[in-house]
């Protein structure tokens, strides 16, 4: 079956955070804005972005006599044709819509997404670290962060530092956002997403957070997630134990003044 001839997005989203940050929900609501297309989580791309650095030397290696380095291909060069070839596949599914991916594992290669994608703009989602570690607790997921407190502590610092260290080099490309802010003003939040991308505001795109609608949680309603929030279920340990590892970061992201907050 011949390729159809498709334009390529100019300027694909990423919405990053650590999981359990309320990327889904964002995602969810973006895509209900009349110029923007939401599929599935990828998984794949930054993978693909990995292997190929390694492929890229190991088809450098004998200099002239190798393709790449006989045409003067630099990795950056290298990185942006495959990432051409991913969103003209994208954009042929999206109908020609700019399109959204929100695999949350991305926050971690964001310097290879920017290469291979040099007009995509990234929404960092972030929420407060006893919230996104409580939620990983009670996820089900297989993985060690939603079965041992301190992995889940040690994930959700990895990912923001990530985020944040991005954020420092390439102030242009990504925007920090709170998930809270997001619920509680979700109408000032939305129109500066939107700012951001160079997209006209529509009141679409904040009908599920008015709605509260529960999109990829961790817990099957609202009373079901105050039941078991971190402030009812955490013991003295689990406090401490988060406050010697990220107590740092909730304070430089202004969720608290110090940890005081341990013992209170």
């Amino acid at each position: 079956m011949p390729i159809k001839s498709v334009s390529i997005c100019p300027n694909p989203i990423f919405v990053v955070g650590c999981p359990r940050s309320g990327t889904s929900v964002l995602a969810h609501s973006l895509a209900r804005h009349s110029q923007m297309w939401l599929g599935p989580e990828s998984d794949y791309i930054a993978p693909l972005a990995c292997l190929a650095k390694e492929l890229y030397t190991f088809g450098t290696q004998r200099g002239e006599r190798h393709w790449l380095s006989n045409q003067g291909v630099t990795l950056d060069e290298f990185l942006e044709y495959i990432g051409l070839g991913i969103n003209a596949l994208y954009t042929n599914r999206s109908g020609g819509l700019r399109w959204i991916e929100q695999t949350p594992a991305y926050t971690l290669n964001l310097y290879d997404l920017s290469k291979m994608f040099p007009g995509a703009h990234f929404i960092h989602i972030v929420r407060d670290g006893r919230d996104v570690v409580n939620s990983m607790l009670h996820s089900g997921f297989p993985w060690k962060w939603a079965s041992d407190f301190q992995v889940a502590c040690k994930t959700w610092v990895g990912f923001v530092k990530a985020a944040l260290e991005f954020e420092d080099t390439n102030p242009t490309r990504i925007l920090r956002v709170y998930h809270e802010l997001l619920i509680t003003n979700s109408s000032k939040e939305l129109k500066k997403i939107l700012d951001f991308l160079n997209l006209p505001y529509e009141e679409a795109t904040t009908e599920l957070y008015k709605s509260r609608k529960i999109i990829n949680s961790s817990f099957k309603n609202e009373s079901e997630r105050e039941r078991l929030k971190w402030q009812n279920s955490w013991s003295l340990e689990q406090k401490v134990i988060f406050a010697s590892i990220c107590g740092s970061l909730l304070v430089k992201l202004e969720y608290e003044k110090d940890n005081s907050w341990v013992s209170s």
